[in-house]
């Protein structure tokens, strides 16, 4: 660096380190390199003189004189020396973040120093569109990682199938790797706006496999995850030569222990296998073996546990997307069970994130349901085991997948479950159950579980069960023919119970009129004056929503045909706003509008 550079340079650094609070702006600094351009020694396209440029315009941008200063500097730059690499992308951050301002003079100084005068023309007709045409018409060879972003940053406004069209034009003609996954990056953060499998072809995928297969040093400069998402957007089955190259390739860094490069080379070889046909078994083997390997060195407390949990997700897709191969597949499938008893069973002692434990007993689940874990018996002890761990969550979230597994394999579960009541010693507990039996048509099944329940003081007015769960209780009661004076006795305990908040009470008060409506019309008649008189309590409590109290009042009418309850106000009673589905004339299924389906913690796959 010449002294005049380097002197400037020192300036600099003085002014940057005694006015940290920006109190007074740099105008003589300023005012020396304008002096200094003419200088064939000075050289302003020095890293520290653009920053400082750049800064200095951004921190004053409201003073008057620094602008001046800072466009005359512009101004006095030569194209073909002065606005580099380094100088080019520092000023289009600068020109993005102020050409809203009105700041246009900043950006054609810009235009009029870059190779693409031609598109100088168009600038007054749309700022978007110039930096757009700016950004496109930059030769190869001065695109860098940071104008790669910034190519998608300043382009709002321009279609995202452009945008990934210029991108992959610059990744087909550079030569430069280091632009390969910033190129990736970028069309990534565009492709739900996009499909991408008409736009890649083998030409691209050519550019992206050799950055694959560069020594483990480099696997992080490549941010290698980027290029596979990409890579899974390949169609092969239209270049299905390219899927054996692809897939050879990839599966190199099965064996890579950065946990997101193997979690996504896991996305890119399913992706690849599902549309090229070739044979998966050797393939799925391979990946369950590198699972292995990734479960050992992150399932302990000393590693990040996200990283552990997004593990156990991709398990899932993984598991889903290939579970008639696990069923037809011995080898295959005694494999990924061997994975899922070591690696996925819950630890009560390790595991205390409520996102791992579900995680964990989502795979039970899913194996069970889907007959990989074949042997119902063995995955019921599993939980019952779990059902008994002094972990409340874990308990708790073990008995509702018994219910889950209950719901689907009724004839299995029932008998078991039975016998094994005795062991939910926890009325909360206990009480978890309701979800799944509210949505069998057991009603032995939903009398001995009722009576077991009511052993215990009412689960209503403890405010630590959970409101899901009460909403499942009543649904239950209504069921019950056997228990409609508990039902009735409810309505004391709703009148003591502390809730939450409002919509915690509008919620339970509304299935426990459901549930009342659907006693009184398909259970017995016997206790039916109870019911209208507890349901004429509920319409004269003004603490409730009007909107219950409407609820009630529609319903007593319909059910008595008369006029048990005076009607509300005209005004605010009309019967647009009742859903037509409540009009049906078919008494018997009149209460099913209002049970409300309660949703199982685990998605029906």
């Amino acid at each position: 660096m010449h002294h005049v550079t380097s002197d400037i340079v020192a300036d600099i650094a003085k002014y940057t380190n005694s006015n940290k609070n920006h109190a007074r702006p740099p105008i003589a600094i300023l005012r020396k390199i304008i002096l200094l351009l003419e200088d064939p020694q000075f050289q302003p396209q020095n890293l520290e003189i653009t920053t400082f440029i750049t800064d200095t315009y951004k921190d004053y941008i409201d003073n008057d004189q620094v602008r001046l200063l800072v466009y005359l500097i512009l101004d006095t730059y030569d194209p073909g020396t002065s606005l580099t690499l380094i100088c080019e992308p520092q000023f289009l951050n600068l020109l993005v973040n102020q050409s809203l301002n009105g700041d246009f003079h900043a950006m054609k100084t810009l235009l009029s120093t870059s190779h693409n005068t031609h598109i100088i023309g168009t600038f007054d007709s749309s700022i978007t569109k110039t930096l757009y045409d700016y950004w496109s018409h930059l030769p190869i060879e001065k695109h860098t990682i940071y104008t790669i972003h910034m190519g998608v940053t300043f382009t709002p406004t321009i279609p995202s199938k452009t945008v990934i069209e210029q991108l992959l034009s610059i990744l087909q003609s550079s030569n430069d790797r280091l632009l390969v996954s910033p190129i990736c990056e970028s069309i990534m953060s565009l492709s739900p706006k996009v499909d991408l499998k008409p736009l890649l072809n083998v030409h691209h995928v050519s550019k992206l496999l050799p950055c694959l297969l560069q020594s483990k040093d480099l696997e992080h400069q490549f941010r290698i995850s980027s290029i596979l998402s990409l890579l899974s957007h390949f169609d092969t089955t239209i270049n299905g030569n390219f899927a054996n190259d692809i897939l050879t390739c990839v599966s190199t860094l099965l064996k890579s222990e950065n946990v997101l490069v193997f979690l996504n080379t896991v996305k890119c070889m399913i992706s690849i296998l599902s549309c090229s046909g070739i044979a998966h078994e050797k393939y799925l083997l391979q990946i369950l073996k590198s699972f292995d390997s990734i479960y050992k060195g992150i399932q302990g407390k000393e590693h990040p546990r996200m990283l552990y949990f997004l593990a156990l997700r991709n398990l899932i897709i993984f598991m889903l997307k290939y579970k008639d191969t696990f069923l037809s597949n011995a080898e295959i499938g005694n494999a990924l069970l061997s994975l899922v008893k070591t690696y996925s069973m819950v630890d009560p002692l390790i595991d205390s994130e409520l996102y791992i434990i579900d995680t964990k007993l989502e795979i039970i689940y899913l194996l069970t349901k889907h007959g990989i874990f074949g042997d119902h018996k063995e995955t019921f002890d599993i939980l019952l085991k779990l059902v008994r761990s002094s972990n409340s969550e874990i308990s708790y979230k073990s008995i509702r997948t018994i219910g889950n597994l209950l719901v689907n394999f009724p004839q299995i579960y029932t008998s078991q479950l039975l016998d094994s009541l005795v062991v939910f010693t926890s009325h909360i507990h206990r009480l978890a159950l309701s979800i799944s039996l509210s949505e069998l048509d057991n009603a032995s099944l939903i009398s001995t579980y009722l009576d077991q329940l009511l052993e215990q003081p009412d689960p209503i007015i403890r405010p630590d069960f959970r409101t899901d769960d009460i909403v499942a209780f009543l649904v239950l009661l209504g069921k019950s023919k056997s228990h409609i004076d508990t039902l009735l006795s409810v309505y004391k305990d709703l009148q003591v119970r502390v809730f939450a908040n409002s919509d915690e009470k509008v919620y339970i008060y509304d299935a426990f009129i459901s549930s009342l409506i659907y006693s009184y019309t398909n259970n017995s008649l016997s206790h039916g004056k109870d019911i209208l008189e507890i349901m004429k309590h509920i319409y004269n409590d003004h603490k409730l929503p009007l909107y219950v109290r409407k609820k009630v009042s529609f319903h007593t009418r319909l059910l008595t045909m008369g006029h048990t309850l005076p009607e509300l106000p005209p005004h605010e009673h009309t019967m647009s706003e009742f859903d037509p589905s409540e009009l049906t004339p078919d008494m018997g299924t009149l209460a099913s509008v209002y049970l409300r389906p309660v949703r199982s913690i685990f998605r029906h796959v």
